[in-house]
Formats: C-alpha cells, structure tokens, sequence
C-alpha cells in the first residue's frame, strides 16, 4: 500500500491575504473530461500543512443529487479493489465479482437516482479527517459507473466551499489573480500527479501571484 504526502509551505504574508480573503487550502481529484469536481480536502491556510492519504479506496453512494455548488452527504460505502464490479441496492452497498479492468465498477439497483463514486480518507496535520468524496456520478436506476483509479490532484485555494462541495471544472480559474465564479471563489489550481514512483510533494504558497507553485 502506497503513502501519498504533500507537504505545503505558506509565509505569514500569504497566511494573512488568505485569511482577510476568507479562502482555505484546498484539493481536489482531477478527473478529465469530468464536469464537476469534488472538495476532498479542506483546511485552514497555516505556515505548513502536510496532507497524506494511501492509495486504497472506499465506494460510495449518496442520495444528494449531483449539481453545482451542493455540498455531497455519504450514505452507504464499502472499500473497493480495483477490477472488481459493486451493487447498491437501496441499503447496502456488495460485491458482485470481477469488473472491468483497471476500474471500480457500480450498478444502481435501488429504484432512485444516486450519485457515486470513489471517496478515501485524508489525514491533515496527524489528523484523520471523514471519508471524502473524490469522484462523483449520477447513476439513473441499472445505470452503471466506471471509476478510474486515480491519485492527480488540483491543489488550489476557496471560499464559499466544505468538503463534498461540488464545483463546475470551469470554476477553477487557469489565469493568476483572485476570480469570484457565481457561488465560489477560487485561484489558479496547480496539478499534482502522485504516483508510486512520486508518492511525496512540496509546494509553496506564491502570495505575489496568489497561487501554489513547486519548490
């Protein structure tokens, strides 16, 4: 089982504009093509934060339903391997077997639309915070979803969010500066692709150009 640790440095000036701005660190799994993403991670701008997680999932499912700016609830969930094919059926979440290979895989089975996907929990500072949503779908009655494995993370900052909260991919700024989109308040995300062979970065806070950079 792989550990994955970022570690991340912020100056007192930096602390200060984030906290007069009311923005807290935060990450997000980067999903391509995907339109929302997901709070994972959400914690108070400090002069060092290390955040680290290992690289086993839980599925989940909710009854929250999947749009802009809810913030996403876990109703039931199960820890997953990959290759292997999930049931909910309204209660509870079982394993049917084999799956696709290299994913997760989930059929809705309750008479209701659901939202699912793949959560994991992340420790902040030595504490162990809830199972966070990482991923999210909407899956209609015998819908199934595949879910990618996947440890590249945006790393960005926020206001108006919590953990679970759900965020259109366009609300994510890709140019410096402090940008006000509808309910959120974001600044340029910076990609981190973790990997087996990368399993640990260190990034700074560049309070000149409001965003993380690598050291």
């Amino acid at each position: 089982m792989t550990k994955f640790t970022l570690n991340i440095q912020i100056d007192k000036k930096g602390i200060t504009n984030l906290q007069s701005a009311q923005m807290s660190v935060a990450m997000m799994q980067a999903v391509p093509d995907s339109q929302y993403l997901v709070v994972a991670v959400l914690t108070n701008p400090l002069e060092n934060i290390i955040i680290s997680w290992h690289d086993s999932v839980d599925v989940y499912t909710s009854g929250f339903p999947l749009k802009s700016y809810t913030t996403l609830k876990i109703n039931s969930y199960l820890s997953a391997l990959p290759d292997n094919l999930y049931s909910f059926n309204g209660y509870q979440i079982t394993c049917l077997g084999s799956g696709y290979q290299g994913s997760i895989q989930l059929e809705n089975q309750s008479e209701n639309t659901i939202t699912a996907g793949l959560a994991n929990n992340f420790t902040v500072n030595g504490e162990v915070g809830q199972l966070a949503i990482m991923t999210a779908l909407s899956l209609l009655y015998n819908g199934l979803g595949t879910f990618q494995i996947s440890n590249n993370f945006w790393l960005t900052v926020l206001a108006n969010a919590n953990v679970g909260t759900v965020i259109p991919s366009q609300a994510i700024p890709n140019t410096p500066g402090l940008e006000a989109l509808f309910l959120i308040a974001a600044q340029p995300a910076l990609l981190l692709q973790f990997s087996d062979a990368n399993a640990s970065y260190s990034v700074k806070y560049d309070d000149q150009n409001n965003e993380f950079i690598l050291q």
